[in-house]
């Protein structure tokens, strides 16, 4: 293969010099000239110096016949433009970039495409380290955890501790303990030889065991290897960078109790009597990645509901309380007449079923199920969720109560008729909302 590799640092170097001798035509840039002809005499690859994005470098380079090109460049920008460049110019087949900045990663599925930063493999290595970081965390007492098929698949490094239940026993007894998990031992090392993984080897203390199993049921699994697992419910991360502030970043998703989220801020008044708590806001922002967006955001609600503190006062004053109060009332009764009057002519008599899924609960990795039942019966109206799913271990992004339904199913009804007014009488149209208590509803 015809491979061009922008950057001749360590990562960079490194690959050239592993492809040149795999027999692949190399050609390595970078603006070092002294680092270029250390590597060059250690290997039979070609260098250029130039920069790696300018259009007559990569022409140099070979893109127009190249088959990859892979940037890895100390600079992100230079990355991406240099894939840029080699697509729109030289139609190169395959550009791989290295971008390490957080902001970038985390638009990757917006940026990187082909009709806006042509990148087809995008490596980042601090998201890659915060993530193993992560998956040990969550994975008390394993030596390795990698991640397949997105993530449904993880294939562990563990090693057998004293008092485990597989110790001393045979591989085959580990699947029949576990009979309905779906996992396959790939690899044990004993004393740091490779030991081979027939059903009738017994296990050691000590043993490295490479077990591949289902996400949601590694940690069964490891719970037989290992026997003294204790969840991590105290970590302590020194330096907050791209790699210890992503991994702080992501660990609540595996919180099961209130007291894994970190920092508990109970309801306190941001303004009393119109002046701001400054402390208190204080922290809320310092604990937001983006503090001046949610600034913005904040200080906006707070103009409106002085606006609109303004305008009730205003009301007040003209009409009186007795008249304004009236007044909503049957603003709100109207509305709430409209989504029934809409519903009896859209909706027929009888019963209708829908179900679907809504997020994976993170911590046992099943999807909870949301079913509904809506009825018809006359001018009674009224909805059954009681077949629903359990509730989640963690934090599942879902709204859970009888009004976020009767709210649901409003914002629905507006879509078909944009005349519907949202207010209080859209969320307690239905005459009944049926839940049952361990439902995710």
């Amino acid at each position: 293969m015809k491979i061009i590799i922008l950057g001749a640092g360590r990562i960079g170097g490194s690959l050239a010099i592993g492809l040149a001798q795999e027999n692949n035509e190399v050609t390595l840039v970078d603006l070092n000239e002294p680092l270029l002809q250390s590597i060059s005499n250690r290997v039979d690859l070609r260098t250029l110096r130039g920069h790696g994005a300018h259009p007559n470098i990569l022409a140099q380079a070979g893109a127009e016949d190249a088959d990859m090109l892979v940037a890895l460049t100390a600079s992100d920008e230079v990355n991406m433009i240099a894939c840029q460049v080699a697509y729109s110019l030289f139609q190169t087949p395959l550009r791989i970039a290295r971008v390490r900045a957080a902001e970038y990663v985390r638009h990757r599925d917006d940026l990187f495409q082909a009709d806006t930063l042509p990148v087809d493999v995008l490596i980042s290595p601090e998201q890659v380290a915060s993530r193993s970081i992560e998956q040990l965390i969550r994975q008390p007492g394993v030596l390795q955890v990698l991640e397949f098929a997105d993530g449904l698949a993880q294939l562990a490094a563990v090693r057998v501790g004293a008092g485990a239940a597989a110790a001393g026993r045979r591989l085959a007894e580990l699947h029949q303990s576990l009979p309905k998990a779906q996992l396959h031992v790939a690899a044990v090392y004993r004393d740091g030889q490779a030991v081979r993984p027939d059903p009738g080897l017994r296990l050691k203390v000590h043993d490295e065991v490479f077990v591949l199993a289902a996400s949601a049921q590694l940690g069964r699994v490891i719970g037989r290897l290992r026997a003294d697992l204790h969840a991590s419910r105290h970590v302590l991360l020194a330096g907050g960078g791209n790699i210890g502030g992503s991994v702080a970043g992501s660990l609540s998703p595996q919180a099961s109790e209130i007291f894994h989220e970190g920092i508990l801020v109970p309801p306190i008044r941001i303004m009393r009597g119109g002046e701001m708590n400054r402390e208190a806001y204080a922290v809320i922002l310092n604990n937001s990645r983006f503090p001046d967006m949610l600034e913005g955001d904040t200080r906006a609600l707070m103009a409106a509901c002085r606006l609109a503190e303004d305008r009730v006062s205003e009301l007040m004053d003209r009409f009186g309380q007795p008249i304004v109060l009236a007044a909503v009332e049957l603003i709100i009764e109207r509305s709430r007449a409209a989504y029934r009057d809409f519903v009896r002519e859209v909706i027929p008599e009888g019963e209708l079923r829908f179900f679907d899924y809504v997020d994976r609960d993170p911590v046992d990795g099943e999807p909870r199920r949301v079913e509904v039942k809506l009825v018809r019966d006359g001018a009674r109206i009224s909805a059954d969720l009681t077949g629903s799913g359990p509730q989640a271990s963690g934090p599942v992004n879902f709204i859970t109560s009888p009004g976020a339904f009767n709210l649901i199913l409003a914002r629905h009804l507006s879509y078909m008729n944009p005349d519907l007014p949202l207010n209080e009488g859209a969320v307690s149209f239905l005459d009944e909302v049926k839940t049952r208590p361990g439902t995710i509803v």
